[in-house]
């Protein structure tokens, strides 16, 4: 019920979510940006700001879709804990990340 609510509150002009939003038990609500037009630099920038803001990010879903959470490990993981792992601080992330050659060393990080 609450996934039809979410989706009657994004519909576009035409009546539908077709290619906006896309809703699902496991996933919840998703935000996607389109980055194909985004250059390297820039897509070096929004991971890192990503990154670093994540916790802040987390704060805005549900608590069962956050970070640590039971379904964490079912569903989603960490990109904050996949860069460095637990232990690393910001200034190690957002130089991991930096340290990228290309959109292929991006992703695999």
């Amino acid at each position: 019920e609450d996934i039809q609510k979410c989706a009657a509150l994004f519909k576009g002009v035409d009546g539908t979510t077709s290619g906006i939003i896309k809703l699902s038990q496991s996933t919840g609500m998703r935000v996607r940006i389109g980055a194909k037009d985004l250059a390297f630099e820039d897509l070096v920038k929004l991971s890192q700001n990503f990154i670093k803001y994540e916790d802040a990010i987390d704060t805005l879903v549900p608590p069962s879709r956050r970070t640590g959470s039971a379904a964490c490990d079912r569903f989603f993981r960490s990109n904050k804990l996949a860069v460095g792992g637990a232990g690393a601080t910001n200034k190690q992330r957002h130089d991991a990340i930096a340290a990228c050659a290309d959109v292929d060393s991006l992703i695999k990080l």
